[in-house]
């Protein structure tokens, strides 16, 4: 299986991301930023890849679509968009992981396989699998890089309800 990083990124336009070779997995190093839509495209089940969060955050200014086959989302970490969000990966993350999916200002639908550990945000509305229960379970300690950074001292944490994204 071949692991490649993707560092920091500012993308202007769409970023669709597939993979044309053997089973793989992009594991993120920082900060993805997409100026336009983001697409997680269908492989061929020969081709099937994970997207490794690794504490990091996808921020995308239009919409996320992720299909529902043969895409693997592993490890904590935030993935935002301003527009619509339809999640439908395979989710492999351990115990102690935790994801954030929020849409500023429309949908998130979700129907992954598999548990999905992590905290659920639309504008518009959330739609979730049928016949799914959902449990609350704290993100403190989860190791998140959420937007605002570390919470150190008297500032505040994403855990007391404020979140803020700094640019």
């Amino acid at each position: 299986m071949n692991t490649n990083t993707i560092r920091p990124c500012n993308r202007p336009g769409n970023l669709s991301i597939d993979n044309t070779g053997a089973p793989g997995t992009l594991v993120l190093e920082d900060t993805v930023y997409v100026h336009g839509d983001l697409l997680f495209d269908q492989p061929a089940s020969v081709h099937n890849y994970t997207i490794d969060l690794n504490g990091q955050t996808i921020f995308v200014e239009g919409a996320i679509m992720v299909k529902p086959q043969n895409i693997r989302i592993s490890g904590s970490g935030c993935i935002i968009a301003a527009g619509d969000i339809l999640f439908q990966p395979t989710i492999a993350i351990g115990e102690d992981d935790f994801m954030l999916v929020m849409s500023i200002t429309g949908t998130v639908e979700l129907k992954p396989k598999g548990t999905f550990t992590g905290c659920i945000v639309g504008a518009e509305s959330v739609i979730v699998s049928p016949h799914t229960t959902p449990d609350w379970i704290s993100p403190a300690g989860k190791g998140i890089n959420f937007p605002m950074g570390e919470s150190e001292g008297n500032e505040q944490s994403a855990t007391d309800g404020v979140c803020n994204i700094e640019s």
